[in-house]
């Protein structure tokens, strides 16, 4: 049987630290007295690590002798009688880790004890048994020498043996004398002859058992690695054998090396390979007998194979610079024997692969490298060396830079060792990342050097291939080393940048070498480089070179393809084509920022160097240097590098170089360059790729600074006189020309910009475009254009132009005047004026101007060359040609749209469908109005006819319908569909009614310009009668169909709506179409016969129900048509009635906006119409209350309609507006809301007219004295103001802004109609409202400062002037004095608006700011927001910057006063809560707080600690944004103000009183900030130390428990509920803080002890009050927390049975209670439940006496215990041991008294009690000898005095020994029933417990233990006996004592640390296995026995 393996030997586990071994690895040293002759390193094997510091370490071993035998080994430990002293075991444990290694491997020195190896094991166990450890080794060292005598078949019973002994005990072989025996089995045995037998499994055991004894030791000794190195030069044995990998992985990271991976290397070796014969060492001893020995070979292998690989990791570490040296000096003396090359043997090269970890190794290798893979014979283990070495070649020193050079040199020509050589290249270039940049420019330096490598280019494709982007720059690098030489190197670089492409196949990103060759160098040869100017010159050569370098074959065949019309390899040239406009980008860039920085390059040089790299100089300076490219190729190839796209950023910085006056390049030349970069880069336009993308609209802008004319700087001109805007004329026309092309590439950004932006701002551009876009096909460029037909318009336009330029003429004789006269003196005019033929003017946003007839040639050409037309024409963002045609008038024919449409034959899909349907429109039209007599014209009209019908059918006008149609060509297509509708087939029909429906009610732009409310025209009711036609026949043939009769079969969607009349009659149709029918109704009858009152009979009959099936939602659409009759309307309010009634969520889900809509039902009312109340009522219900009731009452609003609503048409023709007119609705015409960009809007110039006219006739009677109520200009004001109030606001202003020459006069109009009427304040004030909401709208809008703008600021300055607001401060006094008599405030706070918008500075005092403030806010002004807002954006900017401190103070005090005022009123009305009372500012005012001091306490931090923490005087209402400030603080802040706020909280002498729920809060969100976990590991381990974040002083606790405390008192004191509750709240409360002060107080016995103590100190000073109980409540919390407080401090008798220990609050203990509780009452019949219930007994015990309060907590599950076993009879409670659960209940119950009697546990004990009556009560039922039982009970009686007294007299001291014995056994005897009486022999018990007779002490511990199981408080007083029998010297003694301490380790637990810690030191010197008893003591204490 084995005994359990000692744990003092065993080392520590990998897991922790090699510095300090865990508790319990003990390592004792001593001297040995067996021995004669001492170790000279008595120590053990592994070298353990003390606190020294290594270099201390490195310094002892140098003092330490060498010639030890061993000195990197120590003998195993050996126990004297006498233990030595602490200091001298530590002067031998730092001996042996200051050791140094020997040099040299020595044979075992331990004599070997030769056994059996069938009693092997046994020998081992009895020697272990024994404590001799010498013949432990000597047996082992026997059994090795058994193994190396008989190594070609070893013993196999021998070898299993010493494998399981391995198993069990691995520490055994863990000795100097068995590790230089296994050692010996490594090394090569001599005396084998060459021809001998074996095997290598002695070594691999060997291997295997030195790998167990050593797998959880972090520092190995370095014979190992002399073992390895002798095996690996030598057979390599073991070193290749697969069963010691784990042992050899271990030993190789000694070398650091990376090894290959197995599928890498190419030279492997199994376990059982030989030597190499080829270096001529002897050969691998081969297996003997095969019938013999191959089964045990097979066996022991299987046995050694691991189950894993087990563990590798660094083991030495502490060792590594000797290990290092030690290897180096071996490998150099290796190397350096005089023997041929040719004889290295393969294994040296083997160990180099091996340690190629080390640099030097790295170095020594390379040089020889070359040599050895050229040897057919190694050529395999020098593939593995060079990649192992390429590999290791990480650190980028000296020596690997060297190692880098000479790889570069080697040679290779076999193509087996080239591609091996590739392959290891890349290993290299992953090694480290500078490796890249040395590879490149080693390989470019060795190809220019006359040694030059033939594998370079092959080694550099390899490197491009491997690093793409990066490889590339580090070659542009290279070759600008290359131009920096003083040498003109640029025709070289030339020749070797073809050739490295030529090589690499082109597979190169050219543009990361462009762009590498570019770029900015900062080190001093570049810095002080003599030839700069030649520098950027090389430089721009190679960039060319390597753009033409990009033409690879399959780019010159797609080029040449495409110059054939063939589309052959077109990604290929689009690739090419945009990797060249990309370079030339770069370059340009280049020029324009890095070049100036490098060197002052000439103007000429610069400008050559820019021409160049955009291809745009002379052919030969591209050749010049090496005629490159062939002259066969040339042309083609600047012709492919030069037709390539054109980017935005090239072309910027072009126009940028331009402009600066620091760069050679000129306006001119700049302009010169970007015009043939343009039209070059237009030229080359194809569909599939961007040749000119322009996204930036400022691209306009810098071409035409580039044409501004600057007059010379040293003229001065005259004072005031401000010199015209002129550009030069040549480059001003050239510019437009430019913009032109680029706006027809790119129509949709600059021709966006154009039309939407900034349309007065371009004009020439834009007449250009239409030059050109409507000129495509015919050659007549003229001014004014073809497109103006009007006669007048062209007239006009001429007379323009004749003004401008005489008004030119004039401005630049002018100004050439001012020149002359500040230079020639000269007169000038216009026969002798130099520049007015030289300049025009600069006026883009001026009208257009007339071109040049040079400039109309050239535009006729760019179109013919370019097909700018085409281009133009295909726009349709803008819609170029569409916007002629709206431009022409609808008079004019327009003879040039059919040549337009017929030169655009084959590709008129670039035509809009408009131009399509106007030619065919008005082609038809010109057919039938050319009619002359009847004859004739029944020929044409019947050819007219058949043509219109067949354009009824074509797809593209239906199309025409349903997109954009010009407006006056709309009605007479529509009368043409009502004339020609095709009614026979039941599809189109249905298609037709949709499409015209979709125009009626999307295309309301269109429907408001046919039925114009102020424009009635006979046209208009012709189209009304004809849609009324179309839809009049539609419906009649729809109601024709028969019901389930499916004719609607043109849609699948649910917008179909079935219908059925009255009649019977039904019908299916789009909900659309009924929507359009509708809506044609409410237009009126129209003039003449039409349909009208069929089609409203049919829809709305009278005196009828309408037609049923309508869903109500859709009905809604019905509602909002205006028009309908108020019968027809009547019925339809009826109807929605009912459908509220039916489902009014479903309809009220439907309703989009109800506030309009119940303002159409009330408009209905007020018309007459009846119905509808129910539904009105509905909307009413949610919608909110208006902020001005009264306003918004005498403003009649007309909102915008939806899409579908279409205007009343007026019946009188003459704009007038009328009393009864919609004012706003008239506003909303003049300023429309939405506008169409394809569609101009309709005409509102004689609308506005009329209304400007109306204001001047009421301002008129206004100044004559007659002021009319209700007239037009209220009523317009009113409307203004009800719009600002809408939702439709902003876009109003934004049209009211760029249509300013309507809105300016209205406004004007109003102020003087206001300046009239001064007297009415309603108007004014109304009136200055509106200007100020304008004013806002526009300033914070992003738009440019208008006429609008400026009129609004003059009319807000002048209302404040006239109001007497001369400064800020005096309209604070006017407000504040309004505020305080309860006066209109408006006015006044609108004056101080102006003000401050005007940049007056904010005078007023802080107080006055706060009063008033304070004022509004009491008022509920609705201005609050605003004013706060100017104050601290306005009011700040112009006052002193950087002083946020004056805004936050004023911000918590209102904070402040608000707080409290709402304090009290809560308090008077406690109904009232905070979250219900309206209009609270406090969010305001906390965003503003926020803004003005993020961190929130760090600008007035007293006054802000207020806000956050102080308590409310009032009473106790926290305010509601306090959490979110203290939100804000906990995130926000950084570590040094929330230190300050803590410190600040927790100071005892802080002058407020705090709030404690919110300073609690805040401490507690402190430590659960989630910036301090970031970071942290997120997956939490399982055995984690919990991290504290607050680390508090005593002081600071203290005020901590303060603050929970007071919480709780205020909870008491602002509550009305029952006493009983309050308390239960507040120990809740306090329950509720405990974790806040668990985190804080760290677990810290120290910090518990000091606040119990200030707990207890409370206790006693409040006495009986309610703080007293509250503190010792607090104090009960913590005691259950921390239960071992109760050893340090006495808790009061009244904390202990106080409330709250037996509630729901945790404690530290439960779970062991609980444990303990359930294994007492474990009844099982085996042994081991039988002992489980004993000890849990004695703790429970001890748990009575000790915390009595913490085991009553489960008293309820006690009870519930026992309750579960009454129903038992006798019998069964004795056979299943169920008494002795009761008894121990019962022994507990008696040691919990008193407290077992309080009335928390009252319950409880009863419940206790009678189950144990019902159990007796079941005794007496079930037992028939009662009486028998209770006399033998009785007849039991306790130890009479006098029978004490002769038991004290036998055991008393000097008796005999039976006397003795008889007494104890007398005490035991009575002891049974009675315990208690065993406290009366106590002194002679502990006398007798190390008595050295067995019986009386084994009798005198008994009776001990029974007496502190009964009485557990008596556990102390047996301490020092036990502590004395432990250290007795008698092992009898000693062993009885370790026998009971687990018993007694229970009951004393207190003193358990001092009890094991004794044992230990007991079974350290002692040489007594005390581990059992210390572990079984350890299973009690945690009941870890049950497991």
């Amino acid at each position: 049987m084995n005994r359990p393996k000692p744990t003092s030997i065993r080392r520590p586990s990998n897991t922790k630290a090699s510095g300090h071994p865990p508790p319990g690895d003990f390592i004792a040293l001593g001297a040995k007295s067996q021995s004669s002759e001492p170790k000279a390193n008595p120590a053990l094997l592994k070298p353990a690590s003390t606190g020294l510091p290594p270099d201390r370490k490195r310094e002892a071993s140098s003092s330490l002798p060498s010639s030890s035998t061993l000195s990197g080994l120590s003998k195993r430990p050996k126990h004297s009688s006498t233990p030595p002293s602490a200091l001298s075991r530590l002067a031998e444990v730092a001996a042996v880790d200051k050791r140094s290694i020997s040099p040299s491997i020595k044979e075992p020195s331990v004599v070997p004890i030769e056994v059996s190896p069938a009693v092997l094991l046994d020998e081992i166990e009895a020697a272990e048994a024994e404590g001799n450890d010498d013949r432990i080794e000597g047996v082992l060292c026997g059994a090795v020498k058994q193994l190396k005598m008989n190594r070609a078949k070893p013993d196999m019973t021998l070898y299993l043996s010493l494998m399981f002994l391995a198993k069990i005990k691995p520490n055994v072989f863990a000795t100097e004398g068995v590790i230089e025996a296994l050692c010996s089995l490594l090394r090569r045995d001599a005396s084998i002859n060459f021809k001998a037998k074996g095997n290598n499994l002695v070594s691999v055991l060997a291997c295997n058992l030195l790998m167990a004894a050593y797998e959880e030791d972090e520092n190995w000794p370095e014979i190992f690695v002399k073992v390895y190195i002798e095996d690996s030069l030598g057979e390599r044995i073991w070193v290749d054998s697969s069963h010691c990998k784990t042992f050899v992985d271990n030993i190789q990271t000694a070398f650091t090396t990376k090894m290959p991976p197995k599928s890498m290397l190419l030279q492997t070796e199994t376990g059982k390979s030989g030597g190499d014969l080829s270096a001529g060492n002897s050969p691998h001893p081969s297996t003997p007998d095969e019938d013999e020995g191959q089964t045990e070979l097979l066996i022991a292998e299987e046995k050694l194979s691991p189950e894993d690989d087990g563990q590798v990791m660094p083991r030495y570490d502490e060792l590594a610079e000797s290990v290092e040296e030690y290897v180096l000096d071996v490998l150099r003396d290796q190397l350096n024997r005089r023997q041929p090359m040719d004889n290295v043997s393969r294994n040296l090269l083997r160990l180099l692969t091996a340690t190629c970890g080390y640099k030097e190794v790295r170095l020594m290798a390379v040089q020889r490298l070359e040599m050895w893979l050229q040897n057919p014979k190694l050529t395999r283990p020098a593939q593995d060396l060079l990649m192992s070495l390429c590999m290791n070649c990480n650190t980028h020193g000296s020596d690997d830079m060297e190692v880098i050079s000479n790889l570069i040199k080697i040679r290779l020509k076999p193509k087996v060792l080239l591609n091996h050589y590739m392959l290891c290249v890349r290993s290299l270039l992953t090694a480290h990342r500078d490796n890249l940049g040395t590879m490149v420019k080693f390989v470019i330096f060795n190809e220019l050097s006359n040694a030059r490598n033939p594998n370079n280019m092959q080694v550099l494709h390899t490197v491009l291939q491997h690093s793409p982007e990066q490889a590339p720059k580090f070659l542009a690098l290279v070759f600008q080393d290359l131009l920096t030489n003083k040498d003109d190197y640029l025709r070289a670089s030339r020749a070797l940048l073809r050739e490295i492409i030529k090589q690499t196949k082109h597979e190169i990103n050219f543009q990361s070498f462009c762009l590498g060759l570019m770029q900015e160098r900062k080190e001093a040869t570049y810095v002080d480089m003599e030839f700069k100017e030649r520098f950027v010159i090389q430089v721009t050569d190679l960039l060319t070179v390597s753009m033409m370098l990009g033409i690879t074959a399959q780019v010159k065949e797609a080029g040449i393809a495409w110059d054939k019309g063939e589309k052959k390899n077109l990604e290929v040239l689009r690739s090419f084509q945009n990797q060249i406009a990309a370079i030339q980008r770069d370059a340009v860039w280049w020029l324009h920022s890095v070049v100036p920085t490098i060197s002052k390059v000439g103007p000429k040089d610069y400008v050559h160097c820019l021409h160049k790299v955009l291809f745009t100089e002379q052919p030969e300076t591209y050749y010049k240097w090496d005629n490159w490219p062939p002259e066969s190729d040339r042309n083609f190839f600047l012709r492919l590098c030069s037709e390539v796209p054109l980017l935005e950023d090239t072309l910027m910085r072009i126009l940028v170089i331009g402009l600066s006056r620091d760069l050679p390049l000129g306006p001119a030349d700049a302009m010169e360059l970007a015009d043939h970069l343009v039209k070059r880069a237009a030229g080359v336009q194809s569909d599939d790729l961007e040749v000119l993308r322009v996204e930036r609209i400022q691209l306009i802008d810098a071409v035409l600074n580039l044409c501004t004319y600057h007059h010379p700087e040293n003229i001065q001109l005259p004072a005031g006189y401000q010199p015209p805007n002129l550009a030069i004329s040549t480059l001003y026309w050239k510019a437009w020309l430019l913009l032109l092309v680029v706006a027809a590439f790119n129509p949709q950004k600059i021709g966006e910009a154009r039309y939407d932006a900034i349309l007065a701002i371009y004009n020439n551009i834009s007449l250009e475009c239409h030059y050109i876009a409507v000129t495509d096909g015919f050659s007549n460029y003229s001014y004014p254009p073809c497109t103006v037909a009007d006669e007048e318009t062209k007239t006009e336009m001429i007379n323009r132009e004749l003004q401008i330029s005489q008004k030119e003429r004039q401005e630049i004789l002018a100004f050439e005047s001012h020149l002359a006269a500040a230079s020639t003196k000269q007169t000038i005019t216009e026969n002798n004026s130099l520049l007015l033929s030289q300049l025009t003017s600069l006026d883009p946003k001026g009208p257009p101007r007339r071109p040049p007839p040079l400039v109309l040639d050239q535009v006729k050409s760019l179109n013919q060359s370019l097909r700018l037309g085409h281009l133009l024409c295909r726009s349709r963002n803008p819609d170029f040609l569409l916007n002629i045609i709206q431009r022409q008038a609808s008079s004019q024919s327009m003879p040039w749209l059919a040549d337009l449409v017929q030169s655009s034959e084959g590709s008129l899909d670039v035509l809009p469908v408009q131009c399509l349907c106007e030619f065919l429109l008005h082609d038809a039209a010109d057919d039938a109005s050319s009619v002359d007599d009847e004859d004739e014209g029944e020929s044409k009209e019947q050819r007219v006819k058949k043509r219109q019908v067949k354009l009824s059918l074509d797809h593209t006008l239906l199309l025409a319908v349903k997109g954009t149609l010009l407006f006056k060509n709309v009605g007479a297509y529509l009368i043409y569909l009502s004339q020609h509708a095709p009614v026979e087939e039941q599809s189109l029909h249905n298609d037709l009614a949709l499409d015209v429906a979709r125009l009626i009610v999307e295309r309301s732009t269109i429907m408001n310009s046919l039925f114009s409310k102020h424009s009635c025209r006979p046209e208009s009711d012709a189209v009304l009668s004809a849609l009324i036609s179309i839809f009049s026949t539609y419906i009649r043939r729809m109601r024709k169909t028969k019901e389930g009769e499916d004719l609607y079969s043109w849609s699948e969607s649910q917008d179909q709506v079935f219908l059925r009349w009255t009649t019977g009659e039904t019908a299916t149709m789009h909900i659309l179409v009924v929507h359009a029918m509708v809506i044609l109704l409410t237009l009126g009858p129209p003039k003449g016969e039409s349909e009208f009152y069929t089609l409203l009979d049919i829809w709305f009959p009278d005196k009828k129900p309408l037609p049923t099936d309508l869903e109500p939602q859709q009905l809604l659409l019905f509602v909002q048509s205006f028009g309908i009759p108020v019968s027809s309307m009547s019925k339809l309010l009826q109807y929605l009635d009912q459908a509220v009634s039916h489902d009014p969520q479903t309809l009220e889900q439907n309703i989009m906006d109800k506030n309009y809509m119940a303002h159409l039902v009330e408009v209905q009312h007020e018309r007459g119409a009846t119905g509808g109340h129910t539904f009105h009522s509905l909307l009413s219900a949610s919608i909110p209350p208006r902020r001005d009731s009264s306003e918004m009452s005498r403003a009649k609003v007309t909102v915008e309609t939806p899409h579908g609503s279409v205007k009343m048409r007026a019946v009188s023709q003459v704009p007038v507006i009328g009393p009864e007119d919609d004012l706003a609705g008239i506003l909303l015409q003049l300023f429309p809301l939405k506008v169409d960009p394809r569609w101009p809007p309709p005409p509102v110039r004689p609308l506005s007219l009329a209304l400007q006219q109306t204001l001047a006739q009421e301002v008129l009677r206004a100044r004559q004295g007659h002021i009319q109520q209700g007239g037009a200009t209220g009523r317009l004001l009113q409307a203004f103001a009800a719009l600002l109030n809408s939702t439709h606001a902003g876009a109003l202003v934004m049209a009211m802004h760029h249509s300013h020459t309507i809105s300016c006069p209205l406004l004007r109009q109003l102020h003087l109609y206001q300046r009239l009427v001064s007297q009415d304040v309603g108007f004014s004030s109304l009136f200055f409202n509106a200007v100020v909401q304008m004013l806002t709208w526009l300033e914070n809008s992003a738009v440019e400062t208008g006429p609008l703008h400026s009129l609004l600021k003059s009319l807000a300055a002048q209302y404040s002037h006239k109001h007497r607001i001369t400064d800020v401060r005096t309209g604070f006094l006017h407000l504040a004095e309004a505020l305080a008599y309860r006066r209109d405030s408006e006015v006044a706070v609108r004056g101080i608006f102006a003000s401050l918008r005007a940049g007056e500075k904010c005078n007023a005092e802080p107080e006055l700011i706060r009063k008033v403030l304070q004022g509004l806010m009491e008022v509920k002004s609705p201005y609050l927001e605003e004013l706060l807002s100017l104050l601290m954006t306005i009011g700040t900017e112009t006052g002193t910057p950087g002083h946020t401190a004056g805004p936050v103070a004023m911000v918590i005090s209102l904070l402040l006063q608000e707080t409290e005022e709402r304090g009290v009123k809560i308090e008077v009305d406690s109904k009232i809560t905070e979250s219900k009372k309206p209009g609270s500012c406090s969010g305001l005012l906390v965003d503003w707080l926020e803004l003005l001091d993020p961190e929130v306490t760090s600008v007035c931090s007293d006054l802000q600690q207020k806000l956050l923490f102080a308590q409310n005087k009032v009473k106790y209402v926290a305010p509601s944004y306090r959490p979110y400030l203290l939100a804000l603080l906990t995130h926000q802040s950084n570590w040094s103000t929330l230190h300050h706020c803590i410190s600040s909280l927790l100071n005892k002498h802080r002058n407020q009183r705090l709030d404690p729920t919110s300073a609690l809060d805040f401490l507690w969100a402190c430590s659960h900030i989630p910036r301090i976990w970031q970071g942290r590991d997120q997956k939490t381990p399982q055995k984690r130390t919990e991290q504290f974040v607050l680390k508090l002083s005593s002081e600071e606790l203290i005020s901590l428990v303060d603050l929970i405390l007071s919480e709780s008192e205020l909870s008491y004191r602002d509550s009305t509920t029952s006493k009983s509750a309050l308390d239960q709240v507040s120990c809740s409360l306090l329950q509720s803080r405990l974790p806040l002060l668990h985190s804080c107080l760290h677990s810290d016995l120290d910090n518990v002890r000091k606040v119990s103590e200030y707990l207890i100190s409370c206790v006693k000073k409040w006495g009986d009050s309610i703080m007293s109980k509250r503190c010792q409540t607090l104090l009960l919390q913590i005691y259950l927390h921390f239960p071992e407080v109760i050893q340090h401090i006495h808790l009061p008798e009244a904390t202990l049975s106080g409330e709250g220990a037996a509630d729901g609050s945790t404690c530290k203990l439960d779970v062991l209670v609980h444990r303990l509780i359930t294994l007492l009452a474990d009844t099982g019949d085996s042994k081991s439940a039988e002992n489980h219930a004993s000890d849990a007994s004695l703790a429970c015990r001890k748990l009575a006496v000790s915390h009595p309060v913490l085991l009553l907590r489960h008293l309820p599950m006690i009870t519930a215990l026992l309750h579960g076993r009454i129903h038992l009879n006798l019998q069964e409670i004795r056979q299943q041991n169920h008494l002795t659960f009761f008894s121990d209940v019962l022994v507990v119950l008696e040691l919990l008294q008193p407290l077992v009697f309080h009335s928390d546990h009252q319950r409880a004990l009863q419940d206790c009690l009678l189950s144990f009556i019902k159990v007796l009560q079941n005794f007496k039922r079930s037992s028939h000898d009662g009486h028998q039982s209770l006399s033998l009970t009785l007849s039991s009686m306790p130890l009479t005095a006098a029978d004490m007294t002769k038991c004290l007299k036998k055991i008393s001291k000097g008796e005999a020994i039976e006397d003795v014995f008889e007494g104890l056994t007398e005490v035991d005897e009575k002891s049974k029933r009675n315990p208690e009486i065993i406290q009366y022999f106590v002194n002679d018990l502990q006398r007798l417990m190390s008595s050295p007779e067995e019986v009386c002490r084994n009798m005198a511990f008994s009776l001990a233990l029974r007496c502190i199981q009964n009485i557990p408080s008596m556990a102390a007083e047996f301490l020092p006996t036990f502590m004395y029998c432990l250290g007795s010297g008698d092992f009898d003694v000693v062993q009885t004592a370790l026998r009971n301490l687990p018993e007694y380790v229970l009951l004393c637990q207190e003193h358990a640390d001092i009890l094991l810690h004794k044992a230990f030191l007991v079974g350290i010197y002692g040489q007594i296995d005390t581990s059992s008893m210390i572990a079984e003591s350890m299973k009690v204490l945690r009941m870890e026995a049950t497991t």
